[in-house]
């Protein structure tokens, strides 16, 4: 029978026939024991270390995922962000939990406006941004002629943060 009380391991947890029935003499009984079935800790915002402890006080082991979870958060790179199994699950005596650490959220840029900019121009506020340029084949009809060739539309818009390297799309006038 599992529990999660250890100081009942190994007592006598039901029995058939049940205590004070009378049966003959040779008659088989059986008994259940009680045995560990560890509930998972709640290990998210622990360290490492904290983590592995109370896994291994749980009677766990624990395996760290290659993956991160990305945190703006400084303050929370390396420590637990999320688990499996859940917190308050129960598993087998010696299952393991896998945890999952924050990690530092990818470098971001703030899209510049290109709007009205050569295509030369695009690319080197894109470069300074850190940021890719990629001209469509598609063309937008100009208005006046002073705009044929200059950058119309452009997705993502101005603004915007994306991360670093992102190729940003334009359309020119023709």
């Amino acid at each position: 029978m599992p529990t999660g009380d250890r100081g009942k391991i190994n007592r006598i947890a039901r029995q058939s026939p049940a205590a004070g029935q009378r049966v003959t003499q040779g008659s088989r009984v059986t008994v259940w024991l009680y045995g560990y079935v560890p509930t998972v800790p709640n290990l998210v915002n622990m360290s490492p270390s904290q983590a592995t402890e109370a896994i291994r006080k749980a009677g766990l082991s624990v395996t760290t995922a290659a993956q991160r979870v990305p945190t703006g958060d400084r303050s929370k790179i390396n420590w637990v962000a999320r688990q499996s199994p859940a917190p308050g699950q129960r598993v087998s005596q010696g299952s393991t939990v896998t945890v999952w650490l924050y990690g530092p959220a990818p470098a971001q840029a703030v899209v510049p406006n290109l709007t009205n900019l050569l295509p030369q121009q695009a690319a080197d506020a894109l470069r300074h941004a850190k940021l890719s340029l990629r001209v469509e084949q598609q063309r937008i009809p100009a208005s006046n002629r002073s705009l044929v060739g200059r950058v119309a539309r452009q997705n993502p818009g101005p603004g915007q943060r994306v991360r670093r390297g992102f190729v940003v799309a334009v359309w020119l006038f023709n």
